[in-house]
């Protein structure tokens, strides 16, 4: 996996600081609905030092697929009802997530993201304990 190159210690620190990274913006879009610029730098930081799991391009190219189709969706929901589906704290963490795990990984973890936020809405509705608009997102991308 793309996440395991390089030694052993810098695996280990590599998925240490993506841990703590992704906890904080979890707890923080949770209690906040934000998604902080400086950790979603942070987790992009951690995608592109050395050693580079995937190649330059592969990173790229995963950041602007991931980041792009929720621009698309974010602008779609605004079009459509007038209001942002996501954040843009949302479509940035999206990018880095697609740099650090390329297109196809980060496709596929922001789908288990939005079945997660779907699930979470759906539990809120049922238990009557409170209001699900504005579901966080980022919790779960992060």
């Amino acid at each position: 996996m793309a996440l395991m190159a390089g030694s052993p210690p810098l695996v280990a620190a590599r998925l240490a600081a993506l841990v703590v990274l992704c906890l904080t913006i979890a707890e923080i879009d949770l209690r906040l609905q934000i998604v902080p610029d400086a950790l979603v730098a942070a987790v992009l930081l951690v995608a592109v030092v050395a050693p580079a799991p995937l190649d330059r391009t592969a990173q790229l190219v995963g950041s602007v697929v991931t980041g792009g189709l929720f621009l698309i969706v974010r602008q779609a929901c605004l079009w459509w009802r007038g209001e942002d589906g996501l954040g843009l704290g949302d479509v940035k963490l999206a990018a880095a997530m697609g740099a650090l795990l390329g297109a196809e990984i980060s496709l596929l973890a922001a789908a288990a993201a939005a079945a997660g936020t779907a699930a979470w809405i759906a539990a809120r509705r049922l238990t009557g304990s409170g209001h699900t608009a504005g579901a966080p997102l980022g919790v779960g991308l992060a």
